[in-house]
């Protein structure tokens, strides 16, 4: 729940929003690089077996998606 509020606060302020891979050491990189590019960005740390089954996760639009193998919308 925490996750879908930090998201939802992010769209509605207008902040970059990023969705990355929480298991691995690629996907924090690349969060901490997201965070580097964009520090007023949020990131969202999910494992790919959550991102599939999660409704909201699917119905956002992403900034950034990185190191995750299943469809999302991204820009």
């Amino acid at each position: 729940m925490r996750r879908f509020l930090s998201a939802l606060w992010a769209k509605l302020s207008n902040r970059p929003l990023a969705l990355c891979d929480s298991g691995d050491v690629d996907g924090i990189t690349s969060a901490a690089l997201f965070l580097r590019k964009y520090p007023n960005g949020v990131v969202v740390l999910a494992a790919p077996s959550e991102v599939n089954r999660s409704w909201w996760i699917k119905r956002f639009f992403w900034t950034f998606v990185a190191d995750l193998p299943c469809q999302v919308r991204s820009l």
